[in-house]
């Protein structure tokens, strides 16, 4: 079975906790970080194939985030934002390997997203 590692980048712990419990399963390894300036120096040592980003966070917000493993990185692994304010990442939703949950939203709503995500074969 493959292992899908996977960076969660939010500036709330209970939302690190959260991403912990919830990517405890053996097909997932979990990193975090909790601002954006730690997120790119563990995106550049981990290289994981999908990144979870909360969209406001000091040192730069899920947004700034984003743009730079894209242009810095070249990277086009799938990104989830999981955000109470979905209408400010809204347009990012048409692009490839974009997904969008709305806070609150239930483990398992977030989890299926994450695995059809990693499991369409665009990682």
């Amino acid at each position: 079975m493959k292992t899908y590692k996977i960076l969660a980048i939010d500036d709330d712990r209970v939302m690190l906790d959260m991403y912990k419990a919830l990517f405890c399963e053996p097909e997932f390894e979990l990193r975090v970080a909790e601002d954006a300036t730690m997120g790119m120096i563990v995106f550049k040592d981990f290289k994981p194939d999908l990144l979870m980003l909360d969209v406001n966070m000091p040192a730069g917000g899920g947004c700034n985030i984003y743009e730079r493993v894209r242009k810095i990185f070249l990277a086009d692994m799938p990104v989830v934002f999981y955000t109470g304010l979905p209408q400010t990442v809204q347009q990012l939703t048409c692009l490839p390997n974009v997904a969008v949950i709305k806070k609150p939203a239930s483990p398992d709503t977030i989890l299926s997203q994450v695995k059809a995500l990693l499991k369409s074969g665009r990682t």
